[in-house]
């Protein structure tokens, strides 16, 4: 798939802000257990979601314009969000569920409700679901793991409170999906915690040296040094930005274009400039990493491979692979794996 349009990013937050916060002031009950029986637009649902996942914020955002937290809970989405169309269609008029609804007039609400960078925080939460968008985070067995590994990385937290704790792919699955019960999710981790855990995901510079990197370096070694066992996981880790377009044959002299390893495990980045591949393995552990490349088998075939990243021995290959839908992908082979 293709990156969203920015722009999306900024009216999904436009609508959560013009319209379910009116919303939510005309039709969410006093109790707190109401506020969860009902669901916006999926568009405004998402900008909602991407507000909970940074909790401090949310939680003083919503004490300050509500007087209370806003309740939420991720059980019968489908079933909430019949019950809330009607309602949203005769406040704001008919078609304004859809997407491109912007009401032309809104009441004065002052201040914006959220503080923190909503449409940034949007993007960001679109790569997240880029990552998570494998079949084996489907799988109870898969998940069920990822709970017991979410309850370690807590209890880390408590005994290790000044690190800064980064977590895999499954246990930030977990950690979003607890944040989505706010209330819930305040009340378990101060009394765990003595403190609500904050959820900062806008470190996200995978550089050498920067604060995710260092961090990650050091859960790791906690982790080992706790539970006698290695933190990372096979399909929980980084696999690349989300891809922002497709290649079909592309000249010789072509710029660089990137695209990511759709094989799990493995943190990289392949490039491509005058007809010389490089893939860079930061944190890779598997010795076969797919491409999803389109072109001519004479285009693949001609590139030229180099590697960078790891430490172990054997020229890495690039082949071309037949799909069975046609399509043509390359495949590099590095046969002796590295770090």
């Amino acid at each position: 798939g293709t990156t969203p349009d920015p722009a999306s990013f900024a009216k999904q937050v436009q609508r959560y802000e013009t319209m379910w916060v009116p919303f939510m002031k005309k039709h969410a009950t006093t109790g707190a257990r109401g506020d969860v029986c009902l669901c916006p637009p999926p568009d405004v649902h998402f900008a909602w979601i991407a507000h909970m996942l940074n909790p401090k914020a949310y939680e003083k955002d919503t004490q300050r314009v509500f007087g209370r937290v806003i309740d939420h809970n991720v059980a019968d989405i489908e079933g909430k969000e019949k019950k809330t169309r009607p309602l949203w269609e005769a406040m704001f008029g008919p078609g304004s569920w859809g997407a491109d609804h912007v009401p032309t007039k809104t009441e004065d609400r002052g201040a914006p409700l959220a503080s923190c960078d909503l449409a940034a925080a949007c993007k960001r939460q679109s790569g997240f679901w880029y990552q998570l968008s494998l079949p084996h985070h489907t799988e109870p067995a898969f998940l069920k793991e990822s709970f017991a590994r979410y309850r370690k990385f807590l209890l880390l937290t408590k005994t290790e409170p000044k690190l800064f704790s980064v977590p895999t792919y499954d246990i930030d699955l977990v950690w979003h999906c607890h944040q989505l019960h706010p209330l819930l999710y305040a009340s378990e981790t101060r009394r765990l915690l003595g403190t609500m855990l904050g959820h900062d995901d806008s470190v996200d510079d995978r550089s050498e040296g920067s604060k995710l990197i260092n961090g990650w370096d050091a859960t790791q070694a906690a982790w080992k040094a706790a539970y006698g066992e290695s933190y990372a996981r096979e399909g929980a880790m980084h696999r690349g930005q989300h891809p922002t377009e497709v290649f079909r044959a592309p000249p010789a002299d072509t710029d660089i274009r990137t695209l990511q390893p759709q094989a799990a495990g493995c943190c990289g980045l392949f490039s491509v400039k005058n007809m010389t591949c490089t893939l860079d393995i930061w944190r890779g552990s598997r010795s076969e990493l797919v491409f999803g490349v389109e072109g001519t088998a004479e285009w693949l075939s001609a590139l030229t491979v180099r590697c960078t990243g790891f430490t172990g021995t054997g020229t890495p290959t690039l082949d071309v692979v037949d799909d069975d839908d046609g399509s043509l992908y390359a495949r590099v082979q590095q046969h002796t794996p590295g770090h």
